[in-house]
């Protein structure tokens, strides 16, 4: 039995800026290469970390759950959970209520054939983040993406559209989470 854990990455924008109930590019991007190891490994259960909405119609992890069903992933093999939260889900975050989660189910944290699945200027935070609340992985996949210049991404998200804002948002909120850790503010 494989556990994959999976870390969300923004939805994808109207022309219009309007958000749209699908995965931005940088998320699909990361869904591809769930599916992929999937559709080789059957005996695989996907768990997708809660995130956000954006102001719009679905979160991201219901956007991935769509989109990973549409492409033949059975619903049984994917575990995800919609906290009871108005604030913004941080990556710090996602690993805390996908645990919470779980406790509450007393469904175990997976220890054997673990992988994290996460886009690629994301994954030393994630795995910073992921790691304090007790998940770990037998291997990390950090996915490479290709900024689509047809298609937009909501707009807190502006900077996955530049790699080295990207890199220095990232770069910051781990000193940030990092930090929270050391002082046990999470």
């Amino acid at each position: 039995m494989h556990h994959i854990f999976v870390v969300p990455d923004g939805l994808r924008a109207n022309n219009a800026g309007k958000v749209t109930p699908h995965p931005s590019f940088v998320y699909r991007a990361v869904l591809d290469k769930v599916l992929d190891f999937y559709h080789t490994h059957k005996n695989t259960t996907i768990y997708l970390a809660p995130a956000n909405s954006f102001g719009g119609p679905h979160k991201e992890h219901i956007s991935a759950q769509k989109y990973l069903t549409k492409k033949g992933v059975q619903t049984h093999h994917i575990i995800t959970c919609t906290p009871q939260t108005s604030t913004y889900i941080d990556t710090m975050g996602n690993a805390v209520f996908l645990k919470r989660h779980l406790h509450r189910h007393a469904i175990a944290i997976p220890t054997q054939n673990t992988h994290l699945f996460v886009a690629k200027y994301h994954t030393r935070r994630a795995l910073l983040c992921f790691t304090h609340c007790q998940f770990r992985f037998d291997k990390v996949h950090s996915i490479p993406y290709t900024i689509t210049r047809d298609e937009h991404i909501v707009k807190r998200l502006f900077y996955y559209r530049y790699p080295l804002l990207h890199i220095a948002y990232e770069t910051l909120a781990y000193i940030r989470d990092y930090g929270r850790i050391l002082l046990k503010k999470v």
